[in-house]
């Protein structure tokens, strides 16, 4: 007798679990019958917070995330962005549009965050002319507008997301 087992990824209470199910066929009951259904390590999601002024593209960026499994956050200016990040200590991703009104803009926001938050990673996007190299912090990557949710994700991906 064959078994069929499934490995599902759940979502609870904004945590990620992966659930291990079990399901044999069953003689006396046509199709398939649940066996053992048992609940495994908790599965951490990376945490990516995006910094986006306007609303349409920001809806937009959280979507894509958000449907791919991440767990964002999102924010409008770097000000804001730099009050989430003195806050909370989980954010391991940061996706940042240079113009944006503020105290600052995505490249000064950048920069702050590879001085003050080394670890996390940083991604950086606009819709003008690609900044210089020298322009953006070590180890940033940088996607055009407009993007597509493959772009966005291939990006995400490449910092091990």
């Amino acid at each position: 007798m064959r078994a069929l087992l499934l490995l599902t990824i759940g979502s609870y209470r904004r945590s990620l679990f992966l659930t291990k199910i079990r399901i044999i066929p069953d003689r006396n009951v046509t199709g398939w019958r649940l066996l053992v259904c048992e609940t495994g390590q908790h599965l951490k999601r990376k945490v990516i917070l995006t910094v986006e002024d306007e609303f349409l593209i920001s809806a937009y960026l959280d979507d894509v995330l958000a449907d791919a499994g991440y767990e964002v956050i999102s924010t409008h200016n770097a000000d804001e962005a730099i009050r989430v990040l003195e806050q909370r200590d989980d954010i391991g991703l940061i996706i940042t549009d240079i113009d944006m009104p503020g105290s600052m803009n995505g490249l000064k926001l950048a920069a702050a965050v590879r001085d003050r938050w080394p670890p996390v990673e940083i991604v950086i996007t606009t819709g003008k002319q690609r900044p210089a190299q020298d322009q953006m912090p070590a180890a940033a990557a940088f996607i055009p507008k407009p993007y597509t949710p493959r772009d966005v994700l291939r990006t995400v991906g490449g910092f091990g997301a």
